[in-house]
């Protein structure tokens, strides 16, 4: 996908903003009953968000068994990917003037039943395209952003992508619990910069779960897009 991280011309600041209110959106969205919006200018449901997607002339969401997009506006950033339908949004952004803290956005979605999910992280970088990006910058973040006390990480693989926008990785670490317990953790982190921003959306899993769960946050991770307005 060669248009990530700007939305494309002739899209005015005006038009683009319409992402973070009501107001002239309404007719991209489907009949009652056929997605769920979280409030203004959040979408959610395939048809919803393909529908503002298009009116932006942005790439569509393929329609995933099981799965449901996220799409929403933080101040000049917005953000776009896909997860179990399941799972819970617990979205409590924190910000830095109009874009995301650095560190653990509070932007979550989670699996309370397994105390599985998907955390949105940010960092500058150095890094001139997501290809510069190495799997210790985003290790660094993950653990340490994420609170976990850890003995440190190693890099498991990188999933082949089509698209050049964004890289995933593998990795994982030993995490000491409060208990006193060593618990052996793989993360499976989407990729992507934009503007000298780093965004990782990262799923955390435990080594024993990583086989059933692998495949979908691969998923996710490769359905992470940002974009800036």
């Amino acid at each position: 996908m060669t248009m990530q991280g700007r939305l494309p011309a002739p899209v005015s600041r005006k038009a683009a903003l319409l992402l973070g209110v009501g107001a002239g959106i309404s007719t991209l969205l489907p009949k009652e009953g056929q997605a769920i919006t979280y409030g203004s200018g959040d979408f959610s449901g395939t048809s919803a968000v393909n529908g503002v997607l298009s009116a932006y002339g942005l790439p569509q969401l393929p329609d995933q068994r099981d799965s449901t997009p996220f799409l929403r506006q933080y101040g000049n950033t917005v953000v776009q990917f896909t997860h179990p339908s399941s799972w819970v949004i617990n979205d409590r952004a924190k910000m830095q003037g109009r874009t995301l803290k650095t560190g653990d956005t509070g932007i979550t979605v989670s699996d309370y039943r397994t105390a599985e999910g998907l955390t949105l992280f940010t960092a500058p970088t150095k890094a001139a395209s997501v290809a510069d990006v190495t799997v210790t910058e985003v290790g660094d973040l993950v653990v340490d952003a994420g609170g976990s006390k850890a003995s440190g990480f190693k890099k498991i693989k990188e999933v082949k992508r089509a698209d050049v926008a964004g890289r995933t990785f593998i990795f994982g670490w030993e995490s000491n619990t409060v208990s006193g317990y060593n618990v052996e953790r793989v993360s499976v982190s989407g990729v992507t910069v934009v503007k000298g921003v780093l965004y990782v959306l990262s799923g955390v899993v435990s080594r024993q779960r990583m086989k059933a769960m692998g495949p979908t946050l691969e998923q996710c991770a490769e359905s992470l897009q940002v974009y800036t307005i």
